[in-house]
């Protein structure tokens, strides 16, 4: 009888976890738990990159982070010397009042409140998909909107994607060049 509660509630719990959906980057913790409110520099946007299939890195990574700040957390896929696997490696920036206010208001515009959750892929890859998730604090959209093998620069795009969504991840491409 005992087996079979524990049983139980192992379960529950894993499916709870697994329909959370909730990113976790480098630092471990998820910025949809913590409590926005507590944080001393609450996370006003976060897009996390899930790949799968035949990719050089397999799994969940921080792709972009930003704080009330201007400071930015992301990580970049690099490529070990020793054993030549790919891993996430965690960078940090702050962000020029120019940069951030671009974002803030890419975040605000009526296109990026209303998008929709989800995106399927424009294109299809025959051995790999890649997910990209972005979730904005709750001031500003409660849910996170999931795009599909995304291509910022894909022409297929414009008119399919809110022109806003388009617009964030070009200029957070540009930053994490930079």
């Amino acid at each position: 009888m005992r087996i079979r509660s524990s049983y139980k509630l192992v379960l529950s719990l894993i499916v709870l976890l697994v329909s959370m959906r909730f990113p976790i980057g480098a630092s471990g913790v998820s910025a949809q738990t913590r409590d926005i409110q507590a944080t001393p520099d609450p996370i006003l946007l976060e897009i996390v990159d899930d790949w799968r299939g035949m990719v050089p890195y397999w799994g969940k990574w921080l792709y972009f982070r930003l704080y009330a700040s201007g400071r930015v957390e992301y990580e970049r896929l690099t490529e070990s010397q020793e054993n030549h696997q790919t891993k996430p490696v965690k960078h940090e920036m702050q962000l020029n009042k120019q940069d951030y206010q671009a974002i803030i208001k890419v975040l605000e515009a009526p296109d990026f409140r209303d998008a929709r959750e989800q995106y399927k892929e424009l294109w299809s890859g025959i051995d790999a998909a890649y997910v990209t998730v972005i979730y904005s604090s709750p001031e500003k959209r409660s849910k996170p909107i999931t795009l599909l093998n995304f291509i910022a620069s894909d022409p297929k795009g414009k008119g399919y994607y809110p022109e806003s969504v388009i617009t964030l991840m070009k200029e957070i491409e540009r930053l994490r060049k930079e």
